[in-house]
């Protein structure tokens, strides 16, 4: 008689898990040191090379590529998605790649991208109301925590639903948006609200932010330094 082998359920989920290719995020393989992206340079690629590069680039759906209307400090904007559902856009100043930002479904955790990006150096936070659903009491208001880094060139921003009083910033925390910038446009970006949560002041953005101080509860460790209203 043959012997009888019993995998268990666990073990079976386990070996099936080893063979599951690991989910690709804007920040893996992309041919060059952040903020470069897929070789479009924040401060040196030109509008006509972004087409180019964007066009040759297999995981952005070429159909999506466009340029849009100027905003705000910037003369040019092109748009795009990735194959994987980021949504995306190189916003440019004099000509040049200024500012690269993804958006949704990023498949990032805080823990991750600083594991690439290195530690932030400033954070900034605020309340906005969630978008549904929601499926817990108090879920309607998320706190906003945007972590920048001058020096390196990139920004996370993060979503937090619950208790603003409660929530809490974590290794685990998904981010939902990156941003990739020349370091020399940082002052520029910065006095037009490009960067930093805005409220329209004249108020000095970098007078809003704290020092980088770690995961823990926000409220705690980076209390908001500009009104707060979301009626």
């Amino acid at each position: 008689m043959r012997p009888l082998f019993i995998i268990s359920t666990a073990v079976a989920a386990a070996l099936l898990a080893g063979c599951q290719p690991r989910w690709v995020t804007i920040l893996d393989k992309v041919g060059c040191d952040p903020p470069c992206w897929r070789g479009i340079v924040p401060g040196q690629t030109s509008r006509e090379d972004i087409f180019e590069i964007l066009a040759n680039t297999p995981d952005v759906a070429p159909s999506t590529i466009q340029a849009v209307a100027p905003w705000g400090a910037f003369s040019h904007r092109v748009i795009f998605h990735l194959r994987s559902g980021v949504s995306a856009e190189v916003s440019l100043l004099d000509g040049r790649a200024s500012v690269i930002t993804f958006n949704r479904r990023l498949g990032l955790t805080f823990d991750q991208a600083t594991a690439v990006l290195g530690q932030p150096e400033l954070v900034q936070t605020d309340l906005t109301m969630c978008s549904p659903p929601f499926p817990l009491p108090g879920d309607g208001v998320c706190t906003v925590v945007v972590a920048l880094a001058p020096s390196a060139g990139f920004r996370l921003r993060a979503l937090i639903r619950g208790d603003p009083s409660q929530s809490e910033l974590e290794p685990s925390t998904i981010v939902e948006s990156v941003a990739f910038w020349d370091s020399l446009d940082f002052e520029t970006l910065m006095a037009a609200g490009q960067l930093a949560i805005s409220h329209g002041s004249s108020q000095d953005p970098l007078e809003v932010m704290h020092l980088w101080s770690g995961y823990g509860k926000v409220w705690e460790l980076y209390p908001p330094k500009s009104p707060v209203d979301i009626e």
